[in-house]
């Protein structure tokens, strides 16, 4: 009976599930904010709050569905807008959600510099990027170079009917578990830093044949448990 267990057990682990989990657009529940002062290696939460657009002009890709979101109203915390990296922003998202390997379609947006997107960690001042623990993830396609974006994908220019958006679409790919966090690190100016994603949705990742094979082979273990068993009884 241990071994139809164990089985069964097998076999329902490797069943692909047919659910994902969503991020939720900026400007909604589950995020939150990180930060501080770089050069006094200090950070501490808060909530990430919805960004205008309280300057005119600079923050007009807000949407019904999502907002740019910064350490408060306006996203500027102290500083004159010259793209020094004066402070860190670790912006997360938790899931309340499991989920299998699903591609994660977005538009993005960010003030300054986007340092990367890393899945599950601990703010940590002390740590490198001040994550702990985080695994680093690639976007697909890969950000513009240099990886300052600012408003609008050009390095201080603000956005206005002349420009192009100031979102760029790309996407991350990963497995998500029930409260687990995604964070996305940015360290800008003190001007206007802020975060701006859009969900577009989720596309399951196909399972490797080498996985169709294991469960292929659970399953046949499982009706070979069940023979024998019909044989001895």
């Amino acid at each position: 009976m241990k071994n139809l267990i164990r089985v069964v057990a097998a076999a329902a682990l490797l069943t692909p599930s047919l659910a994902f989990a969503q991020i939720d657009n900026t400007g909604s529940a589950g995020w939150s904010l990180f930060w501080g002062q770089i050069s006094s290696n200090a950070g501490a939460w808060t909530t990430a709050t919805n960004i205008g657009p309280s300057i005119p002009g600079e923050w007009t890709d807000n949407t019904a569905a999502a907002n740019w979101i910064g350490a408060n109203s306006s996203g500027s915390v102290g500083g004159s807008g010259d793209n020094v990296r004066r402070y860190r922003y670790l912006f997360t998202y938790t899931f309340g959600a499991a989920a299998p390997s699903t591609q994660y379609t977005f538009n993005l947006g960010w003030d300054n510099y986007m340092v990367g997107a890393f899945l599950g960690g601990t703010a940590d001042a002390s740590a490198a990027n001040w994550l702990s623990g985080g695994t680093s993830l690639a976007f697909t396609p890969g950000l513009p170079t240099p990886d300052t974006f600012g408003f609008c994908g050009r390095a201080g220019s603000l956005n206005n009917a002349n420009m192009e958006p100031c979102v760029y679409p790309t996407s991350l790919t990963f497995a998500a578990s029930a409260g687990q966090t995604l964070t996305f690190v940015m360290e800008g100016d003190g001007q206007t830093d802020g975060l701006f994603l859009q969900s577009i949705g989720g596309s399951q990742v196909v399972p490797e044949p080498s996985t169709y094979a294991l469960m292929a082979a659970g399953l046949a273990g499982l009706a070979a448990v069940a023979r024998r068993r019909k044989q001895q009884g």
